[in-house]
């Protein structure tokens, strides 16, 4: 099938193709990851979104002195690199692996999220003397992310990192709810030349201190020098700027604590997922360049968007007339949902969740529109996603389960059993992510399991006890019929197998 236009929904196969796009429209936003990107408590969203994800720019390098990462590389794939686990490395490690909820991972990357201006990968990166590289309409360059002013028109392409030998690095973060964006993030560095460090999610700009010659012993007065010296801190309905200072030294504290005796306390990173392969790797030898943020402004701030002709990927076809006015041209989205080819008219902004629901399955919930939740849980060609976060043209003709393909199945029963359920309204988005556990061997199928496996969905009715019993149930059934499949079908092989052998030898004596 041929690519149709989409005005509002743009796939260059290039950086040169997403250059030229962004100078036809203005307005639009440069897609590469998933956080916060298609509103939410971000703001309004983007009328024309370039989506990145087909441009060829997710190479990831790690040498022996530095690490080129391209801008369309998964957080995903950064937890799951056991290079970055070095002492050195190690505070991208750590921040990595602690980014949730993981159905986001897959999704979110380190250009999309750097390029916010306050997203939690910032702070580590910078401490890697993490250099950023852009190209433009007035061509090419780097810039320090600790001192980063992107122009308008500007895509970040990649990131240069290197540890320094000697150096044990970590990070640290204090959040609001266990899945929400961080309020203070605090990635350190300690060794023989002294404590390097750098605080973010405090305000526009990464802030960093450098202590020359100071240890473990000296890390009362640091955390009281950081505290004092933070500038511009952000005061907000999440925390105030009070809270954010007193806890940014806390953290400082607590995290060069644990770095002068790394084998007593195990960090984020002890919590590496197993999760699929990257959807976004690209080809082999791309070289790394590419992607910019998801257009997302600081708190209280709304990005801009625009609305001229573009390309959309193969499947979509137009419905409905040019928009004027501001009003967005919808198009026709087509997938297999549950088994079933289904499509919907929608703007060529909306979400996959808002095109899911469009297309008549109403078993998938929209809450909180940012990814932090998971009621709008959904497997999507195999992998488990939160899909209020990612735009529908991107999934056209893509394969889409949802909870209404177990409905009937036994994690739903064991949640009713268990009396897990309140008002339900969790419950899809739970039934979905047990599903994608079945071959997690890193989850067991127990209630404390559980707590981690889920930690990307939230129930707003129970205290959870009752709901990951009956998850932990569920799992377990699931895990036994998919064993007991497996023996049938080696079974079945097997005696097909000998039936042909006997077949073989008749047939010789004949």
């Amino acid at each position: 099938m041929g690519r149709a236009p989409a005005p509002h929904y743009l796939r260059p196969a290039s950086v040169a193709e997403a250059l030229a796009q962004r100078a036809a429209h203005p307005g639009s936003v440069w897609l590469g990851g998933a956080t916060l990107m298609l509103g939410g408590l971000a703001g309004p969203r983007p009328d024309v979104i370039i989506d990145l994800c087909d441009a060829g720019l997710g190479r990831l390098d790690v040498g022996t002195d530095r690490v080129h990462i391209g801008a369309t590389v998964t957080v995903d794939r950064l937890a799951r690199c056991e290079a970055l686990a070095s002492p050195e490395l190690a505070a991208l490690h750590d921040a990595v692996c602690g980014f949730v909820p993981r159905a986001v991972r897959r999704i979110a990357t380190l250009g999309g999220n750097v390029g916010q201006g306050f997203g939690s990968l910032i702070a580590p990166v910078a401490l890697l003397d993490g250099e950023v590289e852009l190209v433009g309409p007035a061509g090419a360059r780097t810039a320090t992310v600790a001192t980063l002013q992107r122009g308008a028109d500007e895509l970040i392409v990649g990131f240069g990192l290197r540890g320094r030998p000697g150096e044990v690095t970590g990070f640290d973060k204090i959040r609001r709810t266990p899945l929400g964006p961080g309020l203070v993030t605090v990635a350190a560095a300690l060794g023989p030349a002294g404590v390097r460090l750098f605080v973010g999610a405090l305000s526009m700009r990464v802030q960093g201190f450098d202590f020359p010659g100071a240890g473990v012993d000296d890390v009362d007065e640091v955390a009281a020098t950081v505290d004092a010296g933070l500038q511009a801190v952000f005061d907000d309905p999440r925390a105030s700027a009070l809270y954010r200072r007193a806890m940014a030294g806390e953290l400082v504290r607590r995290l060069l604590l644990r770095l002068s005796r790394p084998p007593l306390a195990p960090t984020i990173a002890s919590h590496r997922p197993v999760l699929p392969p990257d959807r976004f790797a690209g080809p082999a030898g791309a070289s790394p360049s590419g992607v910019s943020s998801p257009g997302v402004s600081p708190p209280g701030a709304s990005p801009s968007g625009a609305s001229p002709p573009g390309a959309s990927p193969p499947g979509a076809s137009p419905s409905g007339a040019s928009p004027s006015g501001g009003s967005l041209q919808r198009v026709v989205w087509t997938a297999i949902v549950d088994g079933v080819e289904r499509e919907a008219a929608i703007p060529a902004n909306a979400s996959l969740a808002e095109a899911l629901r469009a297309a008549g399955s109403l078993a998938l919930k929209i809450a909180c529109g940012e990814g932090t939740c998971g009621a709008c849980s959904a497997v999507v060609d195999g992998d488990h996603i939160h899909s209020c976060v990612v735009p529908a043209m991107r999934y056209v003709g893509a394969s889409v389960t949802t909870a209404a393909r177990h409905a009937d199945g036994p994690v739903v029963t064991a949640l009713v059993t268990s009396g897990g359920l309140q008002c339900g309204f969790c419950t899809p988005g739970m039934v979905v992510a047990v599903h994608a556990l079945v071959d997690r061997d890193d989850v067991q199928a127990t209630p404390a399991g559980l707590r981690r496996g889920l930690d990307g969905n939230l129930c707003r009715c129970t205290g959870y006890g009752l709901l990951v019993e009956g998850a932990a149930n569920g799992l377990q059934a699931l895990r036994e019929r998919a064993l007991l499949a497996r023996s049938a079908a080696v079974s079945a092989a097997l005696t097909a197998t000998a039936a042909g052998s006997a077949d073989g030898s008749a047939k010789d004596r004949s």
